[in-house]
């Protein structure tokens, strides 16, 4: 399932400054779904994920979920 949330498509818009949508799919996959974020890492290692651009994403994901809630 976590490989048909988060596409390279995704991992390329947030290298290009979007990081909302690979956000959202990184909170599914470790908030939701709860797999670390070095499994994360290692999983999709083929779609060019980095670390930084990973845990940035995330945060953001986290920050909109948060916004959403209130």
């Amino acid at each position: 399932m976590p490989h048909e949330l988060i596409h390279p498509t995704l991992v390329n818009e947030a290298k290009r400054g979007d990081m909302r949508s690979l956000g959202e799919a990184l909170c599914v996959v470790c908030d939701d779904i709860g797999m670390e974020l070095a499994d994360v890492m290692d999983e999709f290692d083929f779609s060019g994920l980095e670390l930084e651009l990973a845990k940035e994403a995330l945060s953001q994901g986290r920050y909109f979920r948060r916004l959403r809630g209130s």
